[in-house]
């Protein structure tokens, strides 16, 4: 029987089983190259509702976290109008429930601890974080907690 993503349930066991499944279903690698292709894919067609349905058959939470870590990533790393239209894919994947605030969370820590490196060879990508940022506090999807890092210490 098939259960949402980010259902709750109903012991910890089967929450560890349940884990341990979806961390063996796919290696990261292939995840990430399947991410990649989805990501490319959607900034040629601007078909959102394609990528839920591939986001919802891959029924797996590390999968989305994996796809809006990508997602952030490969924003940060080209031009202005792909994060455009990957904030309009975060937007639709935050109505149709398929991404969390818990898993927005953590699809944004390693792009937000890479942002001081990234921005030496994509100057622009701060300004593009910031623009990811913006679409996820509007749908409130993202929460301050993901600030906490330690590398963010030093700037408060």
């Amino acid at each position: 029987e098939r259960k949402p993503m980010g259902s709750a349930s109903v012991s910890t066991e089967e929450e560890g089983a349940a884990q341990e499944e979806e961390e063996t279903k796919f290696p990261d690698d292939v995840m990430e190259r399947k991410n990649r292709g989805t990501i490319e894919e959607y900034l040629a067609q601007k078909d959102a509702k394609e990528v839920v349905l591939c986001l919802k058959d891959l029924d797996c939470t590390r999968g989305v976290v994996l796809f809006v870590k990508q997602a952030v990533l490969y924003g940060l790393e080209h031009k202005e109008a792909d994060v455009t239209q990957l904030c309009v894919l975060l937007r639709e994947l935050f109505q149709d429930g398929i991404a969390t605030a818990d898993i927005v969370d953590q699809g944004f820590k390693e792009p937000l601890s890479l942002l001081d490196d990234l921005s030496i060879d994509c100057p622009k990508a701060p300004e593009y974080m910031a623009s990811f940022i913006a679409a996820c506090v509007l749908a409130d999807r993202l929460s301050m907690g993901v600030f906490e890092l330690p590398f963010m210490s030093d700037m408060f």
